[in-house]
């Protein structure tokens, strides 16, 4: 029989001559399964077109990348600051459940929360940063979660753009905000999860806006330059490659940039090798047709802003700054009407911070936020973050040069002079639990008039402060050199009064007389370089003022011995379990730069600093921590030691007699550490009920701190499980990484049978801190309480727990 005829029943025209059946079966199966192969493929893809479309609606239409005719509009301002971008690790993949049974960042306690505000709405004196913010209104306040690195008001002041989180934000003043450019796709930065990541990686260095916030202008991380239409956004490539554009006002083809041009790099002696050589253009976008404005150089120079004439360019560079000052640069000033490259101009001292620029309309002055070194006294007063805390508003003459500071106090940033004339700048301030920046907009009238009456003290230098601290020397007879067991308690109070004598006369403005005012002193003189023989009279001098003070008004006792102020290296003298004495040594804590290569690390405001870890003990001023640790002994009460030996003996009832009478005395009343030292001896022999009445009335004292209410909770854990509850929780509420309450609450959860409470609890400590000393403890608790078949814990009468956590 032949092969084909086992097929015989296949129609006619399927059958191919000189194929046989069995190839002609595969071909026919081949070709069906290839049909259905590509219906899924279409399929597949309608399905991945229409979710793409829904993500993109649910975006409001994301930003797209064209190429269309270049039609820049008219430009009013520019103002493109200097910030340094960060990224933001701190997104979370596993967010919070609806009703945590642990505090959040939203319940934390408002006692440490605006604490400058509140005082001014109690009547208190309002320095001179909030004098000049009293100037205008609040336009804008970054959220409690949003840090912005650069910020840039649109020139009709109604728009804002800003960098956060990697992302260019920009949206309306009071009204909602998006990302700029977004690539569809996530990605995962650092292991905290899925970011958005912005086109070509986001934008690099400054960006303008121009038309009245119809367009900003920027440079993605390719170095090409973009301008992105808000209202339709979309983003446009120009045909140029460089940093730092701006749009000239009165051209509406031109845009002036910073363009590099490559070299071989080599090793420099220092390990920095040098940037690429640069030049400032002014390019045409129709023509590609670039003019020159500034010759190469290896000097760094950014444009920052066009005047509304079109007539100068105010630049940043460190050209002619001092190479030691490393990252300083000063203001210049180029005139623009010439053929040829002119020559730029230096306006206004080198600083470390140089912020955005903004002309006035008539172009005859530009307004600029800059730092100061050394910083005014003013900006002391201030709780603005470090990053702006010593940056006010100055405003410059285009023809004279001449400046003059307009705002007080430093934390200024951002400054746009709007079309209806206000000025509107950025205000930093540090608000625990948040930092924030807010947009303040003011009549540039009032800001004048303000810089014309309000006192502008000028900053207190180096060679200002050797004057005073000689002054004192001089007046009291005391040498410098001079040793601890040389100083009498009489010499120590003259060294402070005539400080306070020659600090009101050499620098008119009154002597510190609280702990906050010893700080902003203290802050001053530890940013200026001291020669060394000026250190030893500081020293001296600033170390005895500031221990008078603690005497005067903390009830702080001196006691130096033989050997040099600068006794022992710690600043912090006794140990912390010392209960009715600290030590503490003034001149070790006094901070003027490094005193030697051994120096430790100094608290800026260490009046308050000492005081908290004092906790009410008796502060003993010594220079030497042996004498001053023998010093305190005399203040020991012997109530103590009789407590723990009845303790020992089982005799709880009298030691928590003599306990609790010992704390009720006078000497003792304030004593938080020695109290704090009591409860704990009392937990530990499980007298829980003497306990409470230890802590209870303390908890509730201010300053309020965790450790207190942690040891309520404790308190309370054997008897009333549901009241400690509230007391850990409110512990986390003044601080929500104080680990002991996390572990406590978790307890407390597991008493009431809220298991899956105490295993949030549990997560929410491995999420704030993985690498604490107490996660390994936290891990085994959690496999425990996870673990349906665990036996393990047993309650305090030995007898097994049933339970079944889930």
């Amino acid at each position: 029989m032949r092969f084909e005829d086992e097929f015989d029943d296949f129609p006619r025209r399927v059958r191919l001559k000189g194929v046989p059946p069995a190839w002609r079966v595969l071909g026919i199966v081949a070709s069906i399964a290839a049909g259905l192969f590509l219906l899924a493929a279409v399929g597949l893809g309608v399905a991945l077109i229409v979710q793409q479309e829904d993500r993109e609606d649910r975006r409001s239409g994301p930003p797209v990348v064209v190429q269309q005719p270049f039609d820049p509009g008219p430009f009013a301002q520019n103002q493109p600051p200097l910030a340094k971008q960060f990224a933001n690790a701190d997104d979370d993949p596993d967010p919070e459940p609806p009703n945590p049974p642990y505090p959040v960042v939203a319940d934390l306690e408002n006692e440490f929360r605006n604490q400058h505000l509140d005082k001014l709405e109690a009547g208190g004196k309002p320095t001179p940063h909030d004098r000049f913010v009293q100037l205008g209104k609040e336009v804008w306040a970054a959220p409690p979660d949003v840090f912005p690195q650069q910020l840039r008001v649109s020139p009709d002041g109604k728009k804002l753009a800003y960098t956060s989180n990697q992302a260019l934000m920009i949206g309306d003043l009071g009204g909602e905000f998006w990302p700029a450019v977004l690539e569809p796709e996530k990605v995962r930065m650092n292991g905290a999860g899925p970011v958005p990541r912005m086109f070509g990686g986001g934008p690099a260095g400054n960006f303008a806006w121009s038309d009245f916030g119809r367009y900003l202008y920027f440079v993605d991380s390719e170095g090409g330059l973009d301008r992105y239409e808000v209202g339709a956004r979309q983003v446009e490539k120009l045909p140029f490659y460089g940093n730092d554009p701006l749009p000239v006002p009165l051209d509406r083809k031109k845009l002036i940039f910073r363009r590099s041009r490559a070299v071989p790099k080599l090793d420099a002696a220092n390990g920095i090798p040098e940037a690429d050589p640069t030049e400032i253009v002014m390019g045409d976008v129709q023509t590609r047709e670039v003019r020159v404005l500034l010759p190469e150089s290896r000097d760094k120079w950014t444009p920052l802003a066009v005047s509304p004439d079109g007539r100068w360019l105010v630049l940043s560079s460190n050209c002619g700054v001092d190479k030691k000052q490393f990252g300083h640069a000063r203001l210049f000033l180029l005139s623009l009407t010439g053929e040829k490259p002119a020559e730029p101009k230096p306006i206004g001292p080198a600083c470390a911070d140089l912020s955005s620029v903004a002309w006035e309309r008539d172009s005859a002055a530009f307004i600029c936020a800059r730092s100061q070194d050394p910083m005014p006294p003013d900006c002391y007063a201030s709780n603005a973050p470090s990053i702006h805390g010593g940056s006010d508003l100055f405003r410059y003459d285009a023809e004279t040069g001449r400046e003059t500071r307009l705002s007080r106090g430093g934390g200024f940033a951002a400054p746009l002079l709007d079309s209806n004339g206000n000025l509107v700048f950025a205000s930093w301030r540090f608000e625990p639990g948040a930092g924030r920046v807010r947009l303040i907009s003011a009549p540039l009238a009032a800001v004048i008039q303000f810089a014309e009456r309000e006192p502008n003290p000028a900053p207190r230098d180096v060679a200002a402060w050797s004057r005073l601290l000689d002054a004192v020397l001089k007046e009291t007879g005391i040498p410098a050199e001079v040793r601890g067991e040389q100083l009498t308690p009489e010499l120590l109070a003259k060294l402070a009064d005539v400080f306070a004598k020659q600090f009101q006369q050499q620098f008119t403005a009154e002597p510190p007389t609280d702990s906050a005012g010893w700080g902003r002193v203290q802050q001053e003189m530890a940013s200026l370089d001291f020669p060394l023989t000026a250190r030893r009279a500081a020293v001296l001098v600033m170390g005895a003022s500031q221990g008078e003070y603690l005497c005067r008004q903390h009830g702080a006792a001196w006691h130096l011995t033989t050997g040099p102020l600068r006794g022992f290296r710690s600043v912090v003298g006794g140990r912390d379990e010392a209960l009715f004495g600290y030590v503490f040594n003034p001149f070790q804590a006094v901070g003027i730069g490094r005193f030697d290569d051994d120096e430790e690390w100094q608290p800026a405001d260490w009046v308050t600093w000492v005081n908290q870890r004092a906790q009410g003990r008796r502060l003993i001023l010594a220079n030497d921590h042996e004498a001053g640790t023998k010093a305190a002994e005399q203040f020991a009460d012997p109530a103590l030691e009789r407590a723990r030996q009845l303790l020992r003996q089982n005799q709880a009832a009298e030691a928590e007699r003599l306990l609790v009478g010992m704390l009720k005395r006078e000497k003792h009343a304030q004593n938080e550490h020695l109290a704090g030292d009591v409860a704990r001896m009392l937990h530990e022999h499980g007298r829980f009920e003497a306990m409470r009445q230890v802590v209870e009335p303390r908890a509730h004292q201010k300053p309020p701190s965790p450790q207190k209410y942690n040891l309520l909770g404790l308190a309370l854990m054997e008897s009333e499980p549901k009241l400690a509850i509230v007391q850990f929780r409110t512990a986390l509420r003044y601080d929500l990484h104080y680990g002991p309450a996390y572990l406590n609450l978790a307890r407390a959860y597991e008493k009431t049978k809220d298991y899956q409470s105490a295993i949030l609890c549990l997560k929410r400590f491995l999420k704030l801190m993985p690498y604490s000393l107490l996660a390994p403890d936290v891990r085994q608790r959690l496999a425990v309480l996870k673990d349906p078949e665990n036996r393990l814990f047993r309650d305090d009468r030995g007898a097994a727990d049933r339970r079944d956590p889930p």
